[in-house]
């Protein structure tokens, strides 16, 4: 299963599409997200976010920002977000 998600800096959209799961750098630990999850709005701390798509990981070097899941859809917002190669 999987659900949709955007990574959002104020200058544009650096990632977007279907996840099987998003872990994040949440303020009190890592924060992981699946298909459905409850819906939560959280803080994020500065570091590292995975964004799992085909069995794959991508990751993201985030500064700190905020997460909301909710209907199946995770957006996460911050100032700056840069993708590690």
């Amino acid at each position: 299963m999987s659900m949709d998600f955007k990574l959002i800096t104020p200058e544009r959209i650096v990632a977007e599409g279907q996840t099987e799961m998003i872990i994040a750098p949440g303020n009190d630990g890592e924060l992981g997200v699946l298909s459905f999850h409850t819906p939560i709005l959280s803080t994020l701390k500065a570091g590292k976010i995975q964004i799992k798509q085909n069995g794959n990981y991508k990751e993201f070097d985030i500064d700190k920002g905020f997460i909301e899941v909710s209907e199946n859809k995770a957006n996460i917002l911050t100032h700056r977000a840069v993708e590690v190669v």
